[in-house]
């Protein structure tokens, strides 16, 4: 990664839509997801809320700005 910067932050509601398509390209085309079911920006959001109430963090990586993958 020379050159490049990795930033982690906290994820927030407002990257429901940024969640739901990381998770839908994945079940397209990648083997990180044991799961064949897309999802829907709500149904991210109340992920969201549901690790928020859990206390369980959930971190939004970007390279150079721009998003690049999600943990939780």
């Amino acid at each position: 990664m020379t050159g490049k910067t990795m930033d982690i932050r906290d994820a927030v509601q407002s990257d429901a839509p940024l969640l739901a398509q990381i998770w839908n390209d994945e079940v397209d085309g990648g083997t990180a997801l044991w799961t064949t079911e897309k999802v829907d920006v709500a149904n991210r959001e109340q992920f969201l809320k549901d690790r928020a109430a859990l206390n369980c963090p959930v971190f939004i990586a970007e390279v150079d700005g721009k998003p690049a993958g999600y943990s939780s």
